[in-house]
């Protein structure tokens, strides 16, 4: 326990923070946050084995991203309103992830892509569940002093999910395992770990007991909504975030370049490790960045944070996948521009647009409206990110699918299907980011008064209800 307990005493929320940090509340959302890293990496981690083994081209493989993307994004308000209305926290991540073990399950099973998109796209709504159930658990089981810290440790358990699992996945995909294929193995083993969480999170999560159910009125949260597109500040975080968000789905692409680079599976996997410890790090840094020059500069300073941030990742993105020798000598060069791209292209989320988000709108709807503009994000992500760098891939660069192993193709081809890969990503990065740096400098001219207005009227009454 933290001193604020004792200093809250016996208290209501100090009851819920010794009933939720117990090994059975914090520590088992902390291992939820770890498996589903591990499932949404799961894909991304066995590119090139499904393009082997099952013959997926990048536009195929793209669109089972997007599909999974788009449900689980969209479907989060959905998931936010049921926590709101009543329904139980502990039972809603049983059910999600179990969920996630039985479709990933059955992923392992099949090689017909229609089935496989069908999957994919209900294990995103099943996804989803994770990130309205934690903000509610946190913020019942803390104090608002500490809720940053129970927040920043889920997204670092979620971080290490994607971590283990891209250089686990990615080292033993194509490989042969007990007489099957390596990727399905590791798609049977990140199954298991679902299911076995979510017989723990049954046996051991604390539930807060019955509680008042309320009806779900999604036409209450479209109309507020609607009345927070109405502040310019919003507008522009909702705008800039379709277009920043793009990249980041693109870049799902980078291990399957890195494959056909030279570099061997395991090398691959370490690279991108290494750039999800720094993207980790990057988050911590672009905080304390945000925080900096706010106090430089109250009303430029977050705008500033951005406008680096994405400035910094244009050049280092060309750098990386056009200067960088396209060779298995240049893995010490990849790791060092992929850390370096992390740690200064991965500001925005922390040093401004949730700091701004909860400056601009009004107290009573700042949770409800992080998750819309997560949905927006992600689905605008999830259809022009990877989807479209797999298609410029193969339509405007002549990426030409391979079934068999790297080893075995011609070099000239290769060479071919990484420059098609690494160009695909490269429209999908830079001009996504050259919008999202100019939509940011509205910010300047915005964030004032948005500000002044919500510190005049705390609440508008049309989002009160």
């Amino acid at each position: 326990m933290k001193g604020s307990d004792i200093m809250e005493g016996g208290g209501e929320v100090s009851k819920q923070k010794q009933a939720h940090g117990q090994p059975g509340g914090f520590w088992l959302l902390y291992a939820v946050c770890l498996v589903e890293g591990a499932d949404l990496q799961l894909l991304p981690s066995t590119f090139r084995a499904l393009e082997a083994e099952v013959g997926l081209s990048p536009s195929r493989l793209a669109v089972l991203g997007m599909c999974q993307a788009l449900t689980q994004s969209v479907s989060a308000p959905f998931w936010g309103s049921l926590v709101d209305s009543g329904w139980s926290e502990k039972w809603l991540l049983v059910v999600g992830s179990a969920a996630w073990g039985v479709l990933t399950l059955l992923l392992a099973g099949i090689t017909e892509w229609y089935s496989m998109l069908v999957l994919r796209t209900l294990n995103g709504i099943a996804l989803a569940t994770l990130m309205p159930v934690s903000q509610t658990i946190i913020a019942k089981g803390t104090i608002p002093n500490e809720r940053g810290y129970y927040f920043g440790l889920c997204e670092l358990f979620l971080c290490i999910g994607q971590l283990l699992c891209a250089v686990f996945a990615t080292t033993v995909s194509n490989e042969v395992i007990w007489g099957f294929d390596g990727w399905r193995v590791a798609f049977v083993i990140v199954a298991f770990a679902s299911l076995l969480l979510a017989l723990l999170l049954g046996c051991l999560m604390y539930d807060s007991g019955e509680k008042e159910r309320k009806s779900v009125s999604f036409s209450a949260e479209i109309d507020m909504f609607r009345q927070c597109c109405k502040i310019p500040s919003f507008r522009i975080i909702v705008v800039q975030g379709c277009f920043g968000s793009i990249p980041w789905m693109a870049l799902s692409f980078a291990i399957m370049f890195f494959q056909y680079v030279g570099v061997t599976d395991f090398q691959a996997a370490v690279l991108f490790a290494s750039f999800l410890i720094s993207l980790g790090l990057g988050n911590v840094l672009g905080g304390h960045v945000g925080d900096i020059l706010t106090a430089w500069s109250r009303f430029h300073g977050r705008p500033l944070t951005a406008q680096i941030s994405v400035l910094s990742g244009i050049p280092l993105i060309i750098w990386l996948l056009v200067f960088i020798p396209r060779r298995a000598s240049s893995y010490g060069q990849y790791g060092f521009f992929m850390c370096l791209f992390g740690l200064t292209a991965s500001w925005c989320k922390t040093g401004v647009n949730r700091p701004v988000l909860t400056e601009v709108v009004p107290e009573s709807c700042q949770a409800r409206i992080l998750a819309w503009l997560i949905a927006l994000e992600g689905s605008v992500a999830a259809c022009l990110g990877a989807s479209l760098a797999g298609i410029i891939a193969e339509r405007a660069f002549g990426y030409e699918p391979q079934d068999g192993q790297l080893d075995d193709m011609p070099p000239d081809l290769r060479d071919r299907n990484a420059n098609a890969l690494a160009m695909g990503m490269l429209w999908m990065c830079v001009l996504p980011w050259i919008a999202c740096f100019l939509v940011y400098g509205f910010l300047h001219f915005t964030y004032r008064q948005d500000v002044e207005n919500v510190s005049r009227k705390n609440e508008m009454s049309p989002l009160t209800s």
